[in-house]
């Protein structure tokens, strides 16, 4: 009954990991969607300009799939974060480029109020990332029918003292 019982825990422990790996494969998926989208768009148009900014944004997608894939074979390895100094404001900028057009599609507002004089922080750039596409992408999969669907995502400097950072999202 024990090995049963353990057993029952690692496919369970198994599947939650699958459906994590997913969920961020999907929302990485659908930006890339969304880029090639806007792609297709400006190459009817003939817009090159637009065709580049929107390749970026297929590209980003691609670095974060290689991303996702390496730290999924690293995943047994008890990796610690990578730290690195991040422009937390940039890195939301960059994420809400990236799902424009699922906000377009879904008919939601992304706000920012983000706060000018935060400076860098010593952080996880990839796990932030991640974290905070998940959160404004289940945010907008959330939102159905009706009008004025609005996320806001603030950041603010909490204390002067030891640099402590909030990063808030409301829908």
């Amino acid at each position: 009954m024990r090995k049963e019982a353990s057993h029952r825990e690692r496919l369970a422990a198994v599947g939650e990991t699958v459906a994590g790996i997913s969920h961020n494969a999907k929302n990485i998926l659908l930006l890339m969607k969304g880029g090639s989208q806007l792609l297709d768009r400006a190459i009817d148009k003939e817009n090159l300009d637009g065709a580049v900014d929107s390749w970026k944004i297929v590209k980003r997608g691609i670095d974060k799939i290689s991303t996702l894939v390496s730290d999924m074979l690293e995943y047994s390895s008890n990796k610690k974060p990578a730290k690195s100094m991040v422009e937390v404001n940039d890195l939301i900028c960059s994420i809400a480029e990236d799902i424009e057009e699922k906000l377009i599609q879904s008919g939601v507002t992304l706000e920012l109020e983000l706060d000018d004089d935060l400076p860098e922080y010593a952080i996880d750039k990839t796990g932030l990332q991640r974290t905070l596409d998940n959160l404004i992408v289940n945010a907008i999969e959330a939102m159905s029918g009706g009008d004025d669907h609005r996320i806001t995502v603030t950041t603010m400097k909490l204390d002067d003292e030891d640099n402590s950072l909030c990063i808030k999202i409301e829908d």
